[in-house]
Formats: structure tokens, C-alpha cells, sequence
């Protein structure tokens, strides 16, 4: 399945153990090579579940593997995730990952739907898990327990979303 975003062509592949994104191709302008991730972070510290109804994010932006910036987003109570019922909130509308404690089902679904790479982390630690991200080897929980939480099944990704 392919989907457009923001000139960016998101291939995702599905396998037994969920859908994985396979490859991202950016358009030749030098913006485009900017990756956005967002973690959810309710209490700005560590990251927390329910990303549904989180309303903190902190947001890193990505070039080369390598952090260019990072900043808390906060949102109103009616543009968190879970009031968004079929979209993003436009703050959040140019991420390609999303890493959270939990999130339900109809969740992660929509964000792999919009192309981005929902992450189920087993790391508390935002800065860890981006870097653990970037070097390919955040651990996450499986896909195909979408609310789990430090549950036993276990997948390693990377920046380019590969298990």
C-alpha cells in the first residue's frame, strides 16, 4: 500500500506481525529530509500511554539521523487524538512517528492509515527512546497488541520503521 504525505511517498508493508513502514523516499527538497517525531509526555517527563487522550507531545525533528530540535507541544482538550475522530490535529500533522505507552486499536489503525509509523514503546524515557529509534533499536511492543504495555511480545525498530 502506498500513501502520500506532504510529498512523501510512505510504502508499508504488511507481515504477520503487523504492518512495518518498508522504505520512505523524500522528495529531493531539503525540508522533506526532515523527520518529526512525536511521544506522548501528559506529565513532560517520560512517556505516558493513552496516546488518545495525551494533550503533552514532545516533538523532535530529525535530519540525518541526528537531533535538529525538539519542543513541547500542548494541545487544547478538543484537539487531542481521541477528539480528532479521522485525522490528525493540525499541530501534529506533519509527523511521521508517533511513540506512546499505549493506544488503542482504532488508533493506531488511523495513524497508519495517514502514514505514520505508530510506536508502542517499552522505554519511559523520551530522549532514550528517540535515540533507541534512531540507532534501530528501540524496543517496542508488538503491533498486534496495540493497548499492551511492557507486555512480553517484542519488536526492535528503526528510523526507517524496519523490524
Amino acid at each position: 500500500m502506498l500513501q502520500e504525505k506532504t510529498n512523501k511517498i510512505i510504502a508499508l508493508k504488511t507481515s504477520e506481525s503487523g504492518t512495518t513502514l518498508d522504505k520512505t523516499f523524500a522528495a529531493p527538497d531539503s525540508q522533506q529530509s526532515i523527520m518529526r517525531i512525536a511521544i506522548t509526555s501528559q506529565n513532560r517527563h517520560s512517556i505516558t500511554e493513552h496516546a488518545g487522550k495525551c494533550r503533552k507531545f514532545w516533538i523532535y525533528d530529525v535530519k540525518e539521523k541526528q537531533i535538529i530540535g525538539k519542543h513541547l507541544l500542548e494541545l487544547p482538550v478538543d484537539q487531542s487524538l481521541h477528539a480528532q475522530r479521522h485525522g490528525l490535529p493540525s499541530a501534529l500533522s506533519d509527523i511521521d512517528v508517533l511513540i506512546t505507552g499505549s493506544m488503542g486499536r482504532p488508533l493506531y489503525l488511523r495513524l497508519r492509515e495517514l502514514g505514520v509509523l505508530p510506536l508502542i514503546a517499552c522505554e519511559e524515557d523520551p530522549d532514550h527512546a528517540v535515540a533507541e529509534f534512531l540507532a534501530g533499536k528501540l524496543l517496542a511492543c508488538s503491533p498486534n497488541a496495540p493497548h499492551a504495555h511492557h507486555h512480553d511480545h517484542h519488536d526492535t525498530y528503526d528510523s526507517e520503521g524496519t523490524s
